[in-house]
């Protein structure tokens, strides 16, 4: 047997084997029977957890998974799902469709149609529809993500609840939507529009929101774009802005606004709102209205959810994939604890590890709201909501979700922001803003604006008494109520209504309606102006409209005529019927261009009318009109225009004769412009033509002569015959001397014995000798006055222009140097001036020289000379002098250095050096208790310099002390006249800052009566010249009475220059004469002198 089994090794070895093998399959089946247990207890853990985690969330969760068969089962419902949805779980297990029983029936097809069309392309979708609890509705959002796997269709999803987020959106936009306020936001770079109301739009005349951002609504400055901006830009900076602006409407319609703009933060972005209310037919009787309203930016969505595992005992933490994106890692298995804390701030982190030892130690869970930086660096807010898992009695596990709700936290932060601007600007509101029940008018809110409106000291006693604001009919109660509920859907209004204040006393106030909606309750917003002054000042201008037309109806001397803007006559008075001869039945209903106007100015009328349509200022001036029998008379006329809403607009134009006046004027002109003795131009007119003829000579490239003419035995006889025999003289000379030129020459008499003549076109040598011998001989004829026979003859000097291409004033100073040396040449004789002017210029640029040497060492002085009222011998001011210490020549008068600075670039700075010399003395005087005015000379081109008006303005400013009025600046005529308009704009310019201006030395320069109309002045100085000699000659005293009343009668204050003796301030006060200055009173004197002479005279001269 032994043998046997030796025999048969191989068996045994397989039997063996198979008996391991079979071993070894036990053992496996036993080891996999366990590794599947704890496979599935690992898998029920998981979902234990996962659900765990859903039902901390506040959004409900849901899978559900698509059969092939088309059928649909529930792999998941949380609880806040189904409470979301509002079904139990037992509806839900009976049947799916439960899930969508509460979805209102208008958004049921909506949203079985989207979970179809998903269905079938397998695409992620999200919709938002309404649900029905109860008598409310509320709003729910479901987003879901399906997939595709073995041929079936896993839905994951979750239903979160923006009932109180839509319902916040729509109340703020429906109250800037409807605000009956205009509000605009606007960048705060750009100072552009981005948004708008309707009520903003609509008051400019737009239709639409885009059309206005486009539009310029601006005017000139100070209301232009430029400034507006500016305000915006002040409003973002955080200086509030309310100030009233002119804007126009998209006719181009002017109108006033007052505005409110404040800075405000929408979105994470600074915007400055602006509120507007329209006060342009209040605005003089209303105080200021501007409230600012802001819009609510809607929340955010709450953002996705994480969740995190961590076992008690271990240091590490498990968190989900979004956990993990939340914290800006890359996902992985865990995170250390330590780790985990590191990204919260410290005090989130001591609030949160003192609620994880709570949760560990007493199975205290936690719902906190964290601040933490991201790995990334993103400051953001969190929230970590805990749950203990307790098994035995004791922690084992902490399961939590974790929340980005940065965007949530903000958005309530701005909605409690928004809510409280919004309160604010309803409680602080100056408008009466009231909120009333659209059904029964109840009133549910008003402001405290509304109270004192009303006379209520609180809103209660408002609401117990509001059966007492309503007037009588038809602004009564029912009245009232029928307007609310019109406002249910539309705004209405602006309108008028009558209310009465609690005290019994009645008030019309300007009301907007607005429809709203507070908590799903119907209501109206009201907000009210009171307009009772604009009521009553509008039914005074209709009483005073009426009463001044039956004023204007008799009233002497004043054609008073009223048209339409077609030129219809609706209007005319007494004094028009007898200007024109047309009786008021003849004229009424007629056109004005037929009865009145030539047809050569028909074109002119019709573009004043067209201004004043266009509401366009038109001054008033001189018009020419026809009377009933074809005589032309010449008026002054002044034109307004009444424009009224509703109505066509009115046309009045108001005509003085002007007849008589310009009789006088004409009169005027000729003692101005003419010699009194002679009758020929004088130096006044002599001048304006000199520069007429000088044009006129380079325009036509010939040759002008201007002759200085001095009789040579003048004073001899005047001295033996007597002022009478020498004013005949004077006449037989003037008439041969006009006898003797051409028509196109001009002979002018500039006083005494002293001619000018300008022969144009000249010619060459030859042709002038011979013309300058003819008037030589023509004056010297034998010469018969009475019964004298008298030989007279004259010494002419002649210069010829342009060859001597200077001035008017350097060409006659040019011919009278070439006459001087006629006469030392022996007289009767004529002498050309020598136009090689080389020797001058070089010296000249030597004098500018020394002069700019010596101002800059303080060499030039001013001294004062005072100026007296004549009567009473008051001191009335001074004038200012300048003298040069020239340090070899001695004391210089302004003859031996001003003729130099003329048209240099050192004079306006030598100008300015004076003026402030001359404040700084008034400084010291003042100083020494002495408030003294002092004028100061101006010369032409300082004055006209760009920036004369802004030196002198900073001139000033460096002495506050002195008032602006205590300065007055002369200037000669030639230098107002030179450049008229720009003359009149800086005479303005230095008037607007409070400093007086002088005319000096009138009389000798080249101005009219139109010119000095013209030019804003505060007095005029008669030139020594005509006072010295007006005792003597009755042409310069004709001239000084010509001038002083041209001054009374342009109101101006007129002062004589060069009074010398008792007896010229005599005559000086018969003709009217007030102040005058001279050495009959005291010379000039140095600044230092001024205070102890004004001691010394006791303020009064003797």
């Amino acid at each position: 047997m032994i043998e046997h089994l030796v025999s048969q090794p191989s068996e045994l070895v397989l039997i063996a084997g198979v008996c391991i093998v079979l071993l070894a399959l036990l053992l496996g089946l036993l080891f996999m029977n366990r590794w599947l247990w704890r496979v599935r207890q690992d898998a029920r853990q998981a979902i234990e957890q996962r659900d765990a985690l859903a039902e901390d969330v506040p959004v409900g969760i849901f899978r559900l998974v698509d059969h092939p068969s088309g059928e649909r089962s529930v792999a998941y419902f949380s609880d806040r799902c189904l409470d979301l949805l509002g079904i139990s779980r037992a509806a839900l297990d009976e049947s799916l469709d439960n899930a969508f029983s509460q979805i209102h029936p208008d958004d049921l097809g909506s949203v079985l149609a989207q979970v179809e069309a998903a269905r079938e392309n397998v695409d992620a979708w999200s919709t938002e529809f309404r649900v029905l609890r109860g008598r409310r509705v509320g709003i729910l959002r479901m987003e879901t993500t399906p997939r595709r796997q073995d041929g079936l269709v896993f839905w994951s999803g979750i239903v979160s609840d923006v009932t109180e987020q839509r319902e916040a959106e729509q109340q703020f936009r429906s109250l800037f939507e409807n605000s009956p306020v205009a509000i605009t936001v606007h960048d705060p770079d750009s100072g552009e529009v981005i948004d708008a109301n309707p009520a903003a739009w609509k008051s400019y005349g737009y239709i639409d929101f885009e059309s206005f951002r486009k539009a310029s609504r601006h005017g000139q400055p100070p209301y232009s774009r430029d400034e507006a901006h500016a305000h915006v830009r002040a409003a973002a900076a955080g200086e509030p802005q309310t100030f009233e602006w002119m804007s126009r409407t998209r006719d181009g319609e002017a109108f006033w606004e007052i505005v409110s703009l404040v800075p405000v933060m929408l979105r994470g972005r600074l915007r400055v709102f602006s509120t507007a209310i329209n006060i342009t037919r209040r605005r003089a009787m209303e105080q200021e209205l501007a409230r600012r309203e802001a819009l609510l930016e809607a929340m955010s969505q709450l953002s996705a959810t994480g969740g995190w595992q961590a076992d008690v005992g271990s240091n590490d933490v498990r968190w989900t994939d979004h956990t993990f994106t939340i914290h800006d890692l890359p996902i992985s298995d865990s995170v250390p604890l330590e780790k985990a804390l590191s990204f919260y701030d410290a005090d989130s982190r001591r609030q949160l590890e003192a609620a994880l030892k709570r949760a560990i130690e007493d199975g205290e869970g936690y719902d906190l709201i964290l601040s933490m930086t991201t790995a990334t660096g993103r400051d953001i807010k969190v929230r970590s909501l805990c749950r203990p898992e307790i098994k035995e009695g004791r922690v084992v596990r902490l399961i939590g979700a974790f929340q980005d709700v940065t965007e949530e936290f903000r958005n309530r932060q701005r909605l409690a922001e928004a809510e409280r601007r919004f309160r604010g600007l309803f409680e602080h509101a100056q408008v009466t803003m009231m909120v009333h029940d659209v059904e029964t008018g109840e009133i549910l809110d008003a402001n405290p604006a509304a109270w004192e409106t009303y006379g209520a000291e609180n809103l209660a006693q408002l609401q117990e008494a509001s059966d007492r604001i309503w007037a009588e009919s038809p602004y009564g109660r029912v009245d009232a109520l029928g307007r609310i509920r019109q406002a249910r859907t539309t705004r209405v209004g602006p309108f008028d209504w009558l209310s009465r204040r609690l005290d019994g006393s009645h008030f019309w106030q300007l009301v907007s309606l607005t429809p709203i909606q507070i908590e799903q309750r119907d209501c109206v917003l009201a907000a009210c102006v009171d307009v009772t002054l604009r009521r009553e000042a509008e039914n005074l201008l209709r009483e005073s409209e009426e009463r001044f037309r039956r004023l204007l109806k008799d009233v002497p001397g004043v054609a008073v005529q009223g048209c339409s803007a077609e030129g219809r006559i609706h209007y005319w008075n007494k004094a028009a019927e007898e200007l024109y001869g047309y009786s008021e039945d003849e004229a009424l209903g007629q056109d004005v261009f037929d009865l009145l106007v030539p047809a050569e100015q028909a074109a002119d009328y019709r573009a004043i009318i067209q201004r004043l349509v266009e509401k366009v200022e038109v001054d008033g001036g001189e018009l020419t009109l026809r009377r009933q029998d074809g005589s032309l008379v010449t008026v002054f006329a002044s034109h307004s225009a009444v424009h009224r809403v509703g109505q066509p607009v009115e046309l009045f134009r108001i005509d003085i004769d002007l007849t008589e006046r310009k009789r006088h004027e004409r009169e005027l002109v000729r003692i101005a412009n003419y010699d009194s003795l002679t009758g020929l131009p004088n130096r006044h007119l002599m001048a304006e033509m000199m520069r007429e003829l000088c044009e006129r000579s380079r325009r036509n490239d010939e040759s002008m002569a201007v002759c200085y003419l001095d009789l040579d035995e003048f004073k001899p006889i005047n001295d033996q015959h007597g002022h009478d025999i020498g004013d005949q003289v004077l006449v037989i000379v003037a008439d041969r001397l006009r006898s003797a030129v051409r028509g196109s020459d001009m002979v002018s008499r500039l006083g005494g014995d002293e001619f000018v003549i300008l022969l144009t076109g000249a010619g060459d040598g030859a042709r002038l000798e011979h013309r300058l011998r003819t008037l030589l001989e023509r004056i010297a004829e034998p010469m018969v006055v009475g019964e004298l026979s008298l030989n007279v003859h004259a010494s002419i000097g002649v210069t010829l222009y342009p060859d001597d291409g200077a001035d008017p004033d350097t060409l006659l100073r040019h011919a009278d140097q070439a006459m001087y040396r006629a006469k030392a040449q022996g007289r009767n004789r004529f002498n050309l001036f020598d136009t090689v002017l080389e020797d001058r210029v070089r010296a000249r640029r030597m004098h500018l020289v020394e002069i700019e040497q010596g101002l800059k060492s303080g060499q030039f002085k001013l001294y004062f000379q005072p100026k007296v009222e004549l009567r009473t011998r008051k001191l009335f001011g001074f004038e200012a002098l300048v003298r040069w210490h020239h340090p070899e020549r001695g004391l210089l008068g302004p003859d031996d250095f001003l003729p130099f600075l003329g048209q240099s670039e050192l004079e306006p700075v030598f100008g300015a050096a004076m003026i402030e010399q001359a404040l700084d003395c008034m400084a010291a005087w003042q100083k020494a208790g002495h408030s003294l005015r002092v004028s100061v000379n101006v010369s032409g081109p300082h004055l006209l310099r760009p920036d004369f008006v802004d030196q002198l303005s900073e001139q000033l400013q460096v002495h506050p002390e002195l008032r602006p009025g205590q300065l007055c600046l002369e200037i000669v005529e030639s230098a107002a006249v030179a450049d008229l308009g720009v003359a009149v704009d800086v005479l303005k310019e230095v008037r607007d800052l409070g400093v007086e201006v002088a005319i000096d030395d009138f009389g000798t320069g080249y101005s009219s009566l139109s010119y000095l109309r013209s030019l804003p002045v505060d007095e005029l100085k008669i030139d020594r010249s005509f006072v010295l000699n007006m005792l003597e000659d009755s042409g310069d005293e004709t001239i000084v009475r010509s001038v002083i009343g041209m001054a009374q009668a342009f109101d101006i204050r007129v002062i004589a220059e060069g009074v010398e003796t008792e007896a010229h301030v005599q005559r000086l006060i018969e003709l009217g004469c007030a102040q005058g200055q001279g050495y009959v009173f005291a010379p000039a004197m140095e600044a230092a002198s001024v205070p102890g002479w004004i001691a010394g005279q006791g303020g009064q001269l003797p």
